[in-house]
């Protein structure tokens, strides 16, 4: 009998997958023109960029009155949520006659895109280059964009509070 999180709206839903991927395409392409020796290809930065729309797939399958919760989470409630990048990694694998090259850099994003540089993360508590770049980049765009928007239990914050929330390392540890 579990309630899926169905009843966002298609426009809410779309307008969060779209500034997840420009975020994305931005930060991949201001590290490629900041560092000749990263080896970060245009197709690379459409790639992840395409592929981190997908991040939060894993979502629909939680309950929405947890998703939704206008207070703070029970720590039980926290280990439901922290489900869903295997959640999501389970519906991709299951995608069939889809390009490959996306499936894969998609299923990489849902399933990684909670770990942290200082390995305080989820899933696998990967740290340091132990995550992919592009998988940081979408990682880096979704607390971003998660600080500036509102939400049932939080007030959207102003660029330069997320900024520096992100810069305190009080959202996690994110590649220095």
């Amino acid at each position: 009998n579990q309630q899926y999180n169905l009843e966002v709206s298609s426009d809410e839903v779309l307008s969060g997958m779209d500034r997840i991927q420009n975020l994305t395409q931005y930060f991949l392409t201001a590290l490629k023109e900041s560092s000749s020796s990263l080896r970060l290809s245009e197709n690379d930065i459409a790639l992840y960029s395409c592929a981190a729309m997908f991040h939060d797939i894993g979502k629909f399958l939680i309950d929405k009155n947890i998703l939704n919760k206008p207070g703070k989470l029970t720590p039980e409630e926290y280990e439901v949520i922290k489900t869903h990048p295997v959640l999501g990694l389970d519906i991709l694998s299951n995608v069939k006659n889809c390009d490959n090259a996306l499936l894969e850099a998609a299923k990489k994003v849902v399933y990684e895109h909670h770990e942290r540089w200082d390995g305080n993360g989820y899933p696998n508590g990967l740290k340091g280059k132990e995550i992919p770049l592009e998988v940081q980049a979408v990682a880096l765009a979704d607390v971003y964009d998660a600080l500036r928007s509102e939400r049932p239990y939080k007030e959207a914050l102003s660029h330069s509070e997320a900024v520096e929330m992100i810069k305190a390392g009080k959202c996690g540890v994110f590649n220095p």
